[in-house]
């Protein structure tokens, strides 16, 4: 199992790569020394990967706990989805990116919003309900002022139905292939189509 003092010793190198926990629990590290958190498994033939937070904000005793729930939660999916099925589903191929964006307007908790002049309400409005007013909705301009300030993006509370108090969104409108603003895609199984031409063209 990696301990604390063992992630402090491992440094970034010139390609990403990945340390093992234990019971399909990998510690991603890449090129530009972030440490994510990565669960691993093999279903189907196939190796997969499922992306977690990072470290050290998700500690590797948290990691763990992660892991285990992920294992419960896979073992009963594929229980389900391969029941009475000729052919067995597939997981969903998810995209991954490694993100070096800033500046970034932190508004995830109270403390950043309260520095930055923004409220949650602003944040969770009912854009649909603005628009049919023909209004802005305050969200839209909370982003219009941030992009103003030479904000790369905002990190803001997920308020997706099922999100906690850990989840996140990050949202981006300037990005491209060089710092400070990269965003670089990880597909280390090749799971995405090999025609990409369609990503190539950086965003701004």
């Amino acid at each position: 199992m990696l301990t604390d003092y063992m992630i402090a010793t491992f440094r970034p190198k010139a390609k990403p790569y990945t340390c093992a926990d234990g019971c399909g629990l990998l510690l991603l590290m890449t090129p530009i020394g972030s440490k994510l958190w990565r669960f691993s498994y093999r279903f189907d033939g196939k190796q997969h990967t499922i992306a977690g937070e990072s470290y050290p904000e998700v500690s590797n005793v948290l990691a763990r706990a992660w892991r285990d729930a992920m294992r419960q939660q896979l073992a009963s999916a594929i229980a389900e989805c391969t029941q009475g099925f000729a052919n067995r589903l597939s997981p969903l191929t998810m995209c991954e990116y490694d993100v070096s964006c800033e500046p970034l307007g932190d508004l995830r908790t109270e403390v950043g919003r309260q520095e930055l002049g923004v409220s949650l309400a602003d944040l969770a409005c009912g854009w649909l309900t603005s628009m049919r007013a023909g209004a802005d909705a305050p969200s839209w301009v909370v982003a219009d002022r941030f992009r103003g300030e030479g904000y790369a993006g905002i990190l803001v509370p997920s308020f997706a139905a099922s999100s906690g108090l850990t989840n996140h969104n990050l949202v981006l409108w300037n990005w491209g292939f060089d710092l400070p603003t990269r965003v670089v895609l990880y597909d280390p199984d090749g799971r995405l189509p090999a025609d990409q031409s369609s990503w190539t063209k950086a965003q701004r």
